[in-house]
Formats: structure tokens, C-alpha cells, sequence
């Protein structure tokens, strides 16, 4: 199946297998477009799913610490003289 996106999001169903996504549908797309891949919550790997349930459960100050983090990695040295 060929198409044209428009500009607008599309969604199609594959698996994945051996290091590729294979779509359900034959689906041809440009040599080089940007994809989004979704994994359904129930179909997760474990260990991201247990990654996601932590960050959850982090609290405010566990965000805002991050957030410090964050901002002194963009800093400018010279703007804290």
C-alpha cells in the first residue's frame, strides 16, 4: 500500500522481529522517513514498564532536583560570575 501522509499522523499495527518492525499491512513509505514507535501499555517489556512505575512514584522533590540538574548542565559559566 502507498500513500500520502498530508501532514497528518498516521497509525499503523506491525511486530517486531529481529531488529526491524514489520508492518501488518504492506505499507511502503519514503527511504528515510521519521517514525514514532508506541508500545501498548500491555504489551510493554517488564523492565520498562517497572522503569515507568518508578518514575511515577518520584516525588516533587525528586523532580525538582532534577530539574536543578537540568539547568546547571545549560548553564552559562560566564552568567554565574
Amino acid at each position: 500500500m502507498s500513500l500520502t501522509l498530508e501532514g497528518k499522523p498516521t497509525t499503523f499495527r506491525g511486530t517486531f522481529s529481529r531488529g526491524v518492525v514489520v508492518l501488518k499491512d504492506a505499507v511502503t513509505l519514503p527511504e528515510g522517513t521519521i517514525v514514532d514507535v508506541t508500545l501498548p501499555d500491555t504489551e510493554s517489556p517488564s523492565f520498562l514498564r517497572d522503569e515507568f512505575t518508578a518514575w511515577d512514584k518520584a516525588g516533587a522533590d525528586a523532580w525538582s532536583r532534577i530539574a536543578q540538574w537540568e539547568a546547571e548542565e545549560n548553564c552559562d559559566p560566564e552568567t554565574l560570575a
